[in-house]
């Protein structure tokens, strides 16, 4: 069957998360697992990306302590149970907001969306005390994170449609900031 809907039409204050982009994931817990929460539970105080490990885990439901040291006890069909990550390795969107005491980053010169000044900056200011990182060619990776600052464009401006900020670029042409 073809179902067809305007997006337009979907009210944004829908609590009923009617529609996601998710897949569905089996995963096993174990006590000390780190997990993440992939969505909001505002009412509890777990939120998205939020890090928490497992006290507990059994059939009658896992006993987790969130970031913030409260001890949260979920049942079967608790609907934040459906919403659990393991927390292990964590990719740079989603480590935004968490900042932690050492890490290991991955970056390809080779990947042009991703090999930005923006997302560089979410992955150095994330870490206190030490980083690893790991690249395929230093040199072209330093290259095409000076070149791309990472910003994000509208369609219309990728299509030249609506020019948004028509003087702006990322360095004047003596290399000095502005």
């Amino acid at each position: 069957k073809v179902k067809t809907f305007d997006p337009q039409k979907i009210s944004p204050l829908d609590k009923t998360d009617a529609m996601q982009l998710a897949q569905r994931e089996e995963i096993k817990l174990h006590e000390g697992d780190k997990i993440r929460w992939t969505t909001n539970d505002k009412d509890r105080g777990l939120n998205n990306n939020d890090i928490a490990r497992v006290l507990s885990a059994d059939p009658s439901g896992i006993k987790v302590e969130a970031s913030d040291g409260r001890i949260h006890e979920l049942k079967p069909g608790d609907p934040m149970m459906e919403r659990i990550s393991l927390a292990y390795a964590l990719n740079m969107h989603a480590a935004q907001g968490i900042t932690a005491d050492n890490a290991i980053a991955v970056m390809s010169y080779k990947e042009s969306n991703l090999s930005n000044q923006r997302l560089f900056n979410v992955t150095v200011t994330r870490v206190r005390d030490d980083i690893q990182l790991f690249t395929d060619n230093r040199e072209k990776l330093t290259q095409a994170i000076e070149r791309n600052e990472g910003n994000k464009t509208s369609a219309l401006e990728t299509t030249g449609e609506l020019s948004i900020d028509p003087g702006r670029s990322s360095l004047p042409e003596n290399g000095a900031a502005s």
